[in-house]
């Protein structure tokens, strides 16, 4: 009986779900959404800044602004408000 609960232990810590962030991007072209999911070891706000700028290159890439600041004057954007910017993570 031990070594069951043992072996389910160890299974159910196995199983836990990444943790998963999706960014929503809103302009008046539309909203663009995009996830990042966390890799090995990394933190809830290094996930949220790539799920962010994910959402903003797909931004820039329906706009056709591929100039490389595009992204980043989307997420200095996004951080003061001019455009609308939403960011939720969940396990």
């Amino acid at each position: 009986m031990r070594r069951f609960i043992g072996l389910a232990l160890i299974f159910a810590a196995g199983c836990s779900k990444p943790l998963e962030c999706t960014s929503e991007v809103t302009e008046g072209a539309g909203t663009h959404r995009a996830s990042a999911r966390a890799e090995a070891g990394e933190a809830e706000p290094k996930v949220r800044q790539r799920a962010l700028g994910a959402a903003c290159d797909r931004l820039c890439e329906a706009r056709g602004d591929a100039k490389p600041g595009c992204s980043a004057r989307c997420q200095v954007d996004a951080g003061a408000g001019k455009i609308g910017a939403h960011v939720r993570c969940a396990k």
